[in-house]
């Protein structure tokens, strides 16, 4: 029983001492037209099994002007229901997995992103695509199929694309999983 306690412990105090990989690519405020970022970007999945249809996720890019974007991942196949989920994320995020920076050249798009992987540091992964108008992506982004299309939706209000980290972020100081932050005016 001693030793659960101990090996459990130790397992703590190890996962939330991971740190983040710094980024390889500088944030860069987005100002361009080439796609639009006053919404979302979804991708659907149908699972299937023996053949058959078992269930359906989708997965959301939110692109921010300031660079920073961030993906969530919903086992639904109603559109209503991801955004009335991504319109109740207030506040700051407290991960960073799945989200990261991007940069546009002409119709080209380059994403790092912090991947959720048990690696120490958790790592980055660098992805590209291709803006195919100014409302559809074509890409692998997040590890999803070369081919796959990403429709936008307008959504109003969008997320809050803070973190807790940002000030870790700007100073490009290691950053740490699990860390206690302080904002000022939260207790």
């Amino acid at each position: 029983m001693v030793l659960r306690f101990m090996f459990c412990f130790i397992t703590i105090c190890f996962v939330s001492c991971k740190q983040y990989a710094p980024m390889k690519m500088q944030r860069q405020e987005y100002l361009g037209k080439e796609f639009k970022i006053d919404g979302y970007y979804f991708n659907k999945t149908s699972y299937y099994y023996e053949g058959e249809k078992k269930d359906t996720a989708i997965t959301t890019i939110v692109f921010y002007q300031n660079g920073f974007f961030s993906s969530s991942g919903f086992r639904t196949n109603e559109l209503r229901e991801v955004e009335s989920s991504l319109i109740a994320q207030r506040g700051p995020a407290a991960l960073l997995g799945g989200s990261g920076y991007y940069q546009v050249s002409g119709d080209s798009i380059s994403i790092e992103f912090w991947t959720n992987a048990s690696h120490f540091p958790i790592p980055t992964a660098t992805v590209s695509g291709r803006i195919l108008n100014d409302t559809t992506l074509k890409s692998k982004i997040l590890g999803h199929h070369i081919n796959d299309i990403w429709h936008f939706r307008r959504l109003s209000p969008k997320p809050d694309s803070t973190t807790i980290f940002d000030e870790q972020l700007e100073k490009g100081v290691p950053i740490k999983r699990g860390k206690k932050q302080k904002f000022p005016g939260i207790l």
